[in-house]
């Protein structure tokens, strides 16, 4: 969590997930600026759930069932790594990059450096520093191949450090530089090209008064190049308001019930899918998958029809229920506010939706593959569907509600769990096709 006192900044965390994941943001509207004060957001237990799925013709533009279940293969996961048990705990991961032996980069984005870990899970190495100069890092968040240059984006500084697997810096490229627009920074294309997103303000965005995201193609030194794609917001967050003693506080959350538009870029930066699920047809419910190029070219589309699950009074109720105590366990809200009250506010924010959207993450894998997590509450093992090089469906599977995946191909699936003392672990799964043992 972020806290702000003071007035509210336009601009204050506008920043993309790729799948829908938001920081909480907490603004006060009186008062003299605090320090900052952080702390993990899990509502994941409470949001999480299945539909069955079904094969796909290799047609592009051709709908296919979502609720058929075949055809396709059946795969599962094994657990054969976990990084972070006690006593080398792991802060806060922002994202996570698999090399071709099997070692693993992770973003530490409160320590401002990223760890990089063997295959076998051992420590190797650690880059970078808190700093502006060369290597070093204010607000790590993502991390990326351009071919065997580790890429790695600050979003406080907007740049993107390039370093070799070994650490060493290479260059920087400050895509503030000409900006027309402002911006995050993401990743680096295989055309050479930035993809950023443009800022946009948490309030207006819970109004209704910016309606789509826009991703950009920069050149390196932050001048617009073209438009990218434009993902609508839907519904994607909440802005609760609870009074405390010295005044009204408004904090922005990821919706527990998003249905805004997903994206995600290979590590490989060759490509870019995207998920459109936000203004669906009632009477057509479908959602579609997308890869375009770094050009922005699409290179197949797919959609696939489904039965949209209803949003039960349980569901409704155990998220509320959740979310009231995520601010509860937080002390600037839970010693100076009544549980009740806090309960209120959340209610009163929390817009409940029909019906579940259809997706809840996109994982572009390492190997061309695309990793689609279907509706996202009120079961402990999500169907996550897996289409090949041509977005051809291929294979279904369960893995764990907690686990946020950052990498995934054939073989292997590489992410972030909690443990019990909401502390991240990486992991990786072992995939497993039907009749492996």
């Amino acid at each position: 969590m972020t806290t702000v006192a003071g007035r509210a900044s336009r601009w204050q965390r506008a920043g993309p997930q790729r799948d829908g994941r938001t920081d909480l943001l907490t603004a006060k509207w009186t008062g003299p600026l605090l320090t900052g004060v952080r702390i993990s957001l899990v509502i994941a237990a409470c949001l999480v759930g299945v539909t069955l799925l079904g094969p796909l013709p290799a047609l592009a533009q051709q709908q296919t069932d979502a609720d058929a279940a075949q055809e396709v293969d059946q795969w599962s996961v094994a657990r054969d790594l976990v990084i972070g048990e006690p006593p080398d705990w792991l802060t806060t991961v922002s994202d996570l990059l698999v090399a071709a032996d099997g070692s693993m980069y992770v973003v530490q984005q409160e320590e401002r450096l990223v760890r990089k870990f063997a295959s076998d899970g051992e420590l190797t190495l650690s880059i970078g520093r808190r700093g502006r100069g060369p290597g070093e890092f204010l607000d790590p968040r993502t991390v990326g191949w351009l071919a065997d240059t580790l890429m790695v984006a600050d979003w406080r500084l907007r740049r993107i450090s390039a370093f070799s697997p070994s650490g060493d810096v290479h260059y920087t490229i400050t895509t503030g530089v000409r900006a027309s627009v402002r911006h995050l920074p993401l990743a680096v294309l295989t055309n050479g090209r930035i993809l950023a997103e443009q800022s946009w303000n948490n309030q207006e965005v819970v109004e209704g008064r910016e309606t789509v995201r826009h991703l950009l193609l920069l050149d390196r030194e932050g001048a617009t190049v073209a438009p990218f794609a434009d993902l609508a917001f839907g519904i994607f967050q909440a802005m609760v308001e609870i009074v405390v003693p010295s005044g009204p506080t408004l904090t922005f959350t990821k919706h527990p019930f998003s249905n805004s538009d997903l994206w995600d870029v290979d590590p490989e930066g060759s490509g870019v899918v995207v998920v459109t699920q936000a203004d669906l047809d009632p009477d057509n419910p479908q959602f579609s998958v997308t890869r375009l190029a770094p050009s922005g070219r699409e290179e197949w589309n797919r959609s696939f029809r489904y039965t949209p699950q209803p949003v039960t009074d349980a569901m409704a109720r155990d998220t509320i229920a959740a979310v009231t105590e995520m601010f509860v366990s937080y002390p600037f809200f839970g010693e100076q506010v009544p549980h009740g009250q806090i309960e209120r506010a959340v209610r009163k924010a929390i817009r409940m939706p029909s019906v579940l959207a259809p997706v809840s993450a996109v994982v572009a894998g390492r190997d061309g593959t695309t990793w689609i997590r279907r509706e996202a509450v009120g079961e402990q093992h999500p169907a996550w569907m897996v289409l090949d090089e041509q977005g051809v469906w291929i294979a279904q599977l369960r893995m764990p509600a907690g686990l946020r995946v950052h990498q995934a191909d054939r073989h292997h699936v590489w992410g972030v769990e909690l443990d019990e003392l909401d502390a991240p672990r990486v992991v990786r799964y072992r995939v497993r096709s039907a009749g492996e043992r």
